[in-house]
């Protein structure tokens, strides 16, 4: 049974919540740091894969690299794509992992994986600097 009181107590945390991810910004290159320091000490495994989601009638299509170390995997980075459908091009791929390898350091990369979507060589052989 549901009580008046519990009901607004659930409504006023609600309200509080969406007013702080309002009215915050988020850094969110420290919590990339933040998460990539969960991981751990040693080489990192960068997954990437483009995902689409719809919302009613909205299509969302999401460029997203998981970050792995052994059995711990985070969600380091994502990019909203512009295009409402289709594949990501060369561009947003060498976009997305300079940003992710100037932050790590190449030297802690281990591997990347990517499924058939992301065929090409331009933006996988690219040095980031």
């Amino acid at each position: 049974m549901k009580l008046e009181g519990d009901t607004l107590q659930v409504k006023s945390i609600t309200h509080r919540l969406e007013d702080f991810f309002r009215e915050v910004e988020f850094d969110y290159e420290t919590i990339a740091l933040l998460l990539i320091f969960c991981l751990g000490k040693g080489k990192i495994r960068l997954c990437i894969d483009r995902t689409e989601w719809d919302f009613g009638t909205s299509q969302v299509n999401i460029l997203m690299v998981i970050a792995c170390n052994g059995a711990r995997q985070v969600p380091l980075y994502w990019e909203l794509l512009d295009n409402k459908s289709g594949n990501s091009n060369a561009d947003d791929r060498i976009a997305v992992l300079e940003k992710i390898v100037n932050l790590i350091g190449l030297e802690r990369l281990g591997i990347l994986i990517a499924d058939r979507e992301f065929i090409g060589h331009r933006w996988a052989v690219r040095r980031c600097d």
